[in-house]
């Protein structure tokens, strides 16, 4: 009596490959899967720098909550409600605060001298 090996009864379709058998052996290329991310967060950088600065002092002034909720959402997600009064908490946002800081005190220092360059070239 021979063995009969053990099937569900249904046949492979073709064009299936075979158990343990990959369709791509060579595998995804390095870097392909993040082309996009990188696309993307290079686009959003190029109409920061064009004015991203006006626009969050905008909403700052214009819809503060929104401001908060965006401000919010950059802490890292681990921090909970219960972390809040752990001294890496506080830091984190003592640092947002000053970075916002200077980047307003950068902007209203570099509007004075544009225009002065601009005078003194005429």
């Amino acid at each position: 009596m021979s063995v009969q090996p053990e099937t569900t009864g249904r046949k492979r379709r073709k064009g299936t490959f075979p158990p343990g058998t990959s369709g791509n052996p060579k595998g995804r290329p390095k870097g392909s899967r993040h082309v996009l991310s990188e696309a993307y967060i290079g686009d959003l950088h190029a109409l920061w720098l064009e004015g991203g600065l006006k626009a969050a002092r905008r909403v700052m002034n214009e819809q503060p909550a929104e401001f908060v909720r965006a401000v919010g959402k950059l802490v890292p997600q681990q921090f909970g409600m219960a972390d809040q009064d752990k001294p890496d908490f506080r830091r984190v946002w003592e640092h947002l605060a000053t970075v916002a800081l200077a980047s307003v005190a950068r902007e209203q220092q570099a509007i004075p001298l544009i225009a002065s360059e601009v005078v003194a070239h005429d």
